[in-house]
């Protein structure tokens, strides 16, 4: 979606060639007044409107009455308030304010130089609401994915800011108007009930096309077996190209044979190059399905459907309760063994009725971890799965887990706390870091703090080690919304629980934030942590966007260069660097 003379946004960030950008209903971000344009009916029930011109402009008279139905919805059953944790006058201001695509664009270099052997193009996804209902909620987690790509080739670079062109994405811009409420934040209350209701009778009039998911592709990127994959939980990976000057092209979906959605956190085999990741399944009983798909030329494209001829080996399947789905956000791998998450961070479905998103926390439940046998899809391998109990380890995200011995397993987590008010983030959460071990011997499960005191999230390492042994890590610095630095970890530093593990300390100065870093190994690394780390950096008071390119080698992450770039990026979730070699890799 492109910016025009009838698109307007709050307008704090209209700088540095940016055009004022219309998110229906998001104009000038009045409270809880974001929505679709609603006609000035002249009698209290606005039928004179709908009946009068049955086809205008070629608009059927089922969307006319569709689009009636939402407008009633809008006036009479959206909640007067909004908690801050779904109030989009909250969450979509400022820095957070959605911003418009923008063409590739060269960029200026600051300070430094781009090293040689960083060639290729740095990919990173984030919600960027496009289309919203008046009166809706909306939560950190929706909005349409946007992907913000660096270009960086022979010491210089572009940029490029493109949205993931999803199923629900084209329909909606087709129609001008949000044809589904959004997932987490929309679907509550007696409002968001009824708009599933009328996004059902879309469905069933033919106005709305839902087999090809309803997802918002809104959180990570990953490259995988000659295609680049725009993730997100709900939906299946959406196929992603760049162009030689820097374009990002959204091509298909990747199709999945008896999957409809895939995890947004896939781990991929430094060695065999084959891809973990699970789904869930609403076939009864609803299940988590955990499977492989092998690294092979053979998944190709020949059906034009993004999946070809992927195969999919399935692993394990994981019963889950109907009304308290576990979120298993994210997961890990070691060279023998999947581990699996299932804590008391769930979707209650039966909270949409309530008025409240339906991220929460389940108190009567324990939390545990499954470990599985990597090659339990293999005839002569063990197929039974270890439960561990571990109450009170509840995480988002896992960086990394490897095996030490015959009967330990060690699992780096970021624990989220409090567990019990998940449902007010990004409100008063904070992240702490662990390392977590399981002894498979004695079915017993212990746990270290590292670096007390910090709030870390957003962790990456050298993807070299995915499974093995990591020493270094790398982190974000949580303080209120966002990130204002970056630190570097000894993960084999086994302190009190201090921060004894801390090596590197990065911040970027008064007023300026930033994410997740990318961690980029260079051209003939001697170790580990011999590369680069990309990190996207905003200034709080409406600047300019840049990229810092920060040494990982350096105790004190020196700073290598700055790129300027030609538009804000928002606050946004995780990315990945795709090198010269794998470019010239891409499938059509």
């Amino acid at each position: 979606m492109k910016c025009d003379g009838n698109q307007v946004l709050d307008p704090m960030w209209v700088k540095h060639k940016r055009e004022a950008m219309h998110v229906e209903g998001l104009s000038n971000l009045p409270r809880h007044n974001q929505g679709e344009t609603v006609p000035k009916f002249e009698d209290p029930f606005g039928l004179h409107d709908v009946l009068q011109d049955p086809v205008p402009r070629g608009e059927s008279l089922g969307a006319r009455l569709c689009n009636f139905a939402d407008s009633l919805v809008t006036s009479y059953l959206t909640p007067s308030e909004l908690k801050p944790s779904l109030d989009p006058s909250v969450l979509l201001s400022g820095i957070f304010a959605p911003v418009c695509e923008t063409d590739p664009t060269e960029c200026r270099i600051t300070y430094g130089r781009i090293p040689e052997d960083l060639d290729g193009v740095y990919l990173r996804n984030g919600p960027n609401a496009a289309l919203l209902h008046r009166g809706g909620g909306i939560h950190a987690f929706d909005g349409d994915g946007m992907i913000h790509a660096v270009r960086m080739r022979n010491g210089s670079a572009s940029f490029c800011s493109r949205f993931v062109k999803t199923s629900r994405f084209r329909q909606e811009q087709a129609a001008g108007r949000p044809l589904l409420p959004k997932i987490l934040g929309g679907m509550h209350g007696i409002s968001g009930v009824a708009r599933v209701f009328i996004s059902g009778l879309r469905v069933a009039l033919g106005l709305l096309d839902v087999s090809h998911g309803i997802g918002l592709s809104n959180t990570n990127v990953a490259f995988f077996n000659g295609h680049i994959l725009s993730l997100s939980q709900e939906d299946l990976p959406y196929i992603l190209r760049v162009t030689d000057d820097g374009d990002v092209l959204t091509l298909r979906q990747f199709k999945l044979p008896s999957r409809f959605i895939m995890c947004s956190h896939p781990k991929f085999d430094p060695v065999s190059g084959d891809m973990y990741a699970h789904s869930l399944q609403f076939s009864f009983p609803i299940h988590y399905s955990l499977f492989r798909v092998p690294a092979s030329d053979d998944a190709s494209d020949d059906d034009g459907g993004g999946g070809g001829n992927v195969c999919c080996v399935p692993l394990l399947e994981v019963p889950v309760p109907a009304l308290n789905i576990p979120m298993a956000h994210d997961f890990a791998i070691t060279q023998r063994f999947i581990i699996f998450p299932d804590d008391q961070i769930v979707f209650r479905l039966a909270h949409l009725t309530m008025g409240e998103t339906p991220l929460g926390y389940d108190a009567n439940k324990t939390g545990r971890f499954c470990l599985l046998p990597r090659d339990s899809d293999s005839d002569s391998a063990p197929t039974k799965p270890q439960w561990f109990e571990a109450p009170g380890i509840n995480c988002f995200h896992y960086l990394n887990a490897w095996e030490e011995g015959e009967d330990e397993v060690v699992l780096i987590a970021t624990e989220v706390s409090p567990a019990d008010r998940i449902h007010e983030f990004p409100h008063t959460i904070t992240f702490g870091l662990s390392e977590i071990r399981f002894d498979t011997r004695k079915g017993v499960v212990t746990r270290r703090e590292i670096c007390a005191g910090m709030d870390l999230e957003f962790g990456v390492f050298n993807r070299k080690y995915t499974g093995r042994k990591t020493r270094y890590a790398y982190y974000g610095i949580w303080s209120n919304r966002v990130f204002k630095g970056v630190v570097k970890l000894d993960l084999m530093h086994e302190g009190s629980g201090g921060q004894e593990s801390l090596v590197a300390k990065r911040e970027f100065g008064e007023g300026k934030y930033t994410g997740e870093p990318c961690f980029v190994e260079a051209r003939g690394a001697k170790s580990e942590d011999h590369g680069y780390l990309l990190c996207l950096v905003g200034d709080k008071q409406g600047g300019v966007s840049e990229l810092w390119i920060l040494d990982a080698l350096s105790p004190t992450l020196e700073v290598i260069a700055i790129v300027e770039l030609p538009a804000h990026v928002p606050p946004g979730f995780h990315g990945c660097f795709v090198n010269e070699d794998q470019l010239a890799q891409q499938k059509p």
